[in-house]
């Protein structure tokens, strides 16, 4: 993937995702986040993505807490970035920053989650 394809998908990546919070006005609620990060960074680097969910999945299978999953796996991305740019499997510097912009942003938006693990209020997935 050259250089200018790398920002342009990066670019509407980073506006899909902060157009996100403007959907909490329609009534949708958790996962927008994670789930548009996950669909852009598919495309700007799989490899990364399938090991980032192969955690989430783990985290989740273990703990059955989404937020748990999703706060191990965006910690993750930025890990497998660097490993996948080292041995280069990877192409892009550019791809590091915004590994560590998107996990940032994903640890910084479930910090009620956070919260509610810490005070051992966050319910698990399938508790009413």
């Amino acid at each position: 993937m050259d250089l200018t394809a790398r920002i342009v998908g990066i670019a509407a990546g980073s506006l899909a995702y902060w157009a996100i919070p403007f959907l909490s006005g329609f009534g949708f609620r958790g996962g927008k986040g994670v789930a548009t990060s996950a669909g852009v960074l598919l495309g700007l680097m799989p490899l990364a993505v399938v090991s980032v969910f192969i955690v989430w999945l783990v985290l989740f299978k273990g703990t059955r807490y989404v937020s748990v999953a999703s706060l191990g796996a965006a910690f993750a991305l930025p890990l497998f970035v660097i490993l996948y740019l080292r041995i280069q499997l990877l192409a892009g510097a550019s791809l590091l920053p915004f590994s560590i912009l998107i996990a940032g942003v994903v640890i910084w938006r479930h910090r009620s989650n956070i919260q509610r693990l810490l005070h051992g209020n966050e319910q698990r997935f399938g508790q009413e």
